[in-house]
């Protein structure tokens, strides 16, 4: 059985089951109203991270290493 996480935004241990967003269990906090989805595991390995930097750095711009690493414009530029 999953575990129930807690809320990312206030903490309480306060959250309920709200449906599912691009397949992944979406909660609810009672306390704040704050919906959110569990990101365990989810990490960027450093080998993407070296090649975002390196292809932006030859000038390429965000929207095409995004491309080029299958990615978005707004995950590489928070790596």
């Amino acid at each position: 059985m999953q575990e129930r996480p807690f809320c990312p935004r206030c903490g309480s241990v306060r959250v309920v089951k709200s449906g599912h967003a691009r397949g992944r269990q979406r909660w609810l906090c009672r306390r704040c109203q704050y919906q959110f989805t569990r990101r365990d595991g989810y990490c960027t390995p450093d080998e993407v991270k070296q090649a975002a930097v390196t292809l932006y750095g030859f000038g390429l711009s965000l929207n095409a290493v995004g491309h080029l690493l299958e990615s978005c414009a707004q995950s590489v530029a928070t790596t």
